[in-house]
């Protein structure tokens, strides 16, 4: 059982999105049972969605589809655990507040360093991630965390000597990274923009670029020019580790010498003027600073291990039925039906896939 809190956590896509929804229940059925509920097929193929390419890069049909089942096989296993935690933590009425998920983003945030909300939700929204989805993913991490702890808490035990060890680790194995500070000058343009208005745009960009190029004050010329919620900050984002900026920005940023400017840079946002006003290489932590978050890292280590003793024994005692491989059974009950007319339907619909 892996108990995740991710910062940017994947969001899956529909597998058959842009089918017909007749389609898409004809093609459907029961991947497996979990007690009394089921995962669909098409729950399924949408975890895989990012294995799609490399599976269909694979050039032999026999080793592309043993690779197949093997990637389905993983994906459903961890899919049944997370179901059979999410039945628990209902059984539990496990509660997380909005006031608890927004503090949580802000605590990603600061150990991200992400200035302001708005950029949290474009660099989601570059990656492809809608930020409800995103705010229902926290809380459900928050909701786990609050169950893992009530259930193995009291199992786990972090000594002296664990957290040195993990230290001298950690030290041996570091490699030099950088944070980097740049500011910048952004003219919007709107997705779908009309071309006239994107050369509008840069137009005066090119305008403000060239008064850069000629020695005016940048931080001045982003406080009257940018279109930025930074323009009031002399276009100052502050420091940023790599993964965090769109890639393309991040790129532009890394070439850089400090104190140099770039020419125009084109992301998703519009046109940038760029300097990178410092450079500094992340400190590694002394002991006495490094042992708070190492005790944490181990805890969650333990509590993780002690977690998957736990959702085996659980595993063992829920009823639990893989249908993924076998021949697809009748189509499943329309959405509308529920109650005992939706159980028989899905009695028999695991009795005719397991014929």
């Amino acid at each position: 059982m892996r108990i995740r809190f991710p910062i940017f956590f994947a969001v899956l896509a529909f597998f058959l999105a842009g089918s017909s929804p007749a389609h898409a229940v004809l093609a459907d059925r029961i991947a497996a049972v979990v007690n009394d509920d089921i995962i669909l097929y098409s729950e399924v193929l949408a975890a895989a969605q990012s294995w799609k390419n490399m599976l269909d890069a694979i050039p032999d049909a026999d080793r592309r589809e043993k690779k197949r089942r093997e990637v389905h096989g993983k994906i459903l296993d961890q899919m049944i655990d997370d179901r059979l935690m999410e039945q628990q933590i209902k059984e539990f009425d496990i509660k997380v507040t909005s006031k608890e998920v927004d503090k949580g983003i802000e605590r990603i945030m600061q150990q991200n360093g992400i200035p302001d909300l708005e950029t949290m939700k474009h660099t989601l929204k570059m990656k492809g991630i809608d930020w409800e989805e995103y705010r229902k993913e926290i809380k459900k991490q928050f909701q786990r965390m609050q169950f893992v702890q009530a259930k193995v808490g009291n199992r786990v035990r972090v000594t002296k000597e664990d957290i040195r060890e993990a230290y001298e680790k950690e030290q041996a194995g570091q490699n030099r990274e950088y944070e980097y500070r740049a500011s910048h000058i952004i003219f919007r343009v709107k997705k779908d923009a009309p071309e006239e208005e994107v050369m509008h745009q840069r137009e005066k960009a090119m305008e403000i670029l060239g008064k850069v190029r000629a020695g005016e004050d940048f931080a001045a010329l982003a406080r009257t020019y940018s279109e930025g919620p930074t323009a009031r900050n002399g276009g100052d984002l502050g420091y940023f580790q790599k993964g965090i900026m769109v890639q393309v920005f991040e790129d532009a940023c890394v070439k850089l010498k400090v104190g140099e400017t770039t020419d125009l840079v084109r992301t998703p946002f519009g046109f940038h003027i760029i300097k990178l006003t410092d450079k500094r290489p992340l400190a590694g932590e002394d002991f006495e600073t490094a042992k708070g978050r190492l005790q944490g890292r181990l805890a969650d280590e333990q509590r993780e291990r002690e977690m998957g003793v736990w959702m085996k024994a659980l595993r063992e005692k829920a009823y639990v039925r893989i249908l993924l491989n076998d021949p697809p059974a009748p189509v499943l009950p329309s959405p509308v039906e529920t109650g005992e007319k939706k159980m028989e339907k899905t009695e028999d619909s695991i009795a005719a896939g397991a014929e």
